[in-house]
């Protein structure tokens, strides 16, 4: 069977993969000013998000690592047990009682593909 490590690696990649293949026809937004910071697990960048000045993207990218790390590491949780929820303004990305990342539309632009795509 293969380690939680591995397929908390397989399961980023396919978030990266799939994103493109459904992207909008759109070009993406022009980048804006504001600061953002990669989500990086295991030396891979998985996507980047952007942050606000109480959380700043840099905080918020260190949380959603640490999050999929602690979900990888937790075997009592099946790796198959990532759901997304929407929220109309966003996707959360949740798996057990791991609340992995919430997607935001900001996100989403900096990729240019809608919150849903990218979670």
């Amino acid at each position: 069977m293969p380690s939680r490590r591995f397929l908390a690696g397989t399961l980023a990649s396919l978030w990266l993969l799939a994103a493109p293949a459904f992207a909008q026809a759109a070009a993406p937004a022009e980048p804006s000013k504001q600061q953002t910071a990669p989500v990086v697990v295991d030396g891979a960048v998985l996507m980047r998000v952007r942050g606000v000045s109480v959380y700043p993207a840099e905080v918020r990218a260190a949380a959603i690592a640490a999050q999929i790390v602690a979900f990888a590491r937790d075997a009592s949780v099946p790796a198959d047990a990532v759901r997304q929820r929407s929220t109309g303004s966003s996707t959360v990305v949740e798996a057990g009682s791991y609340r992995l990342m919430e997607v935001l539309v900001p996100d989403a632009e900096i990729e240019g593909v809608s919150h849903q795509i990218l979670a």
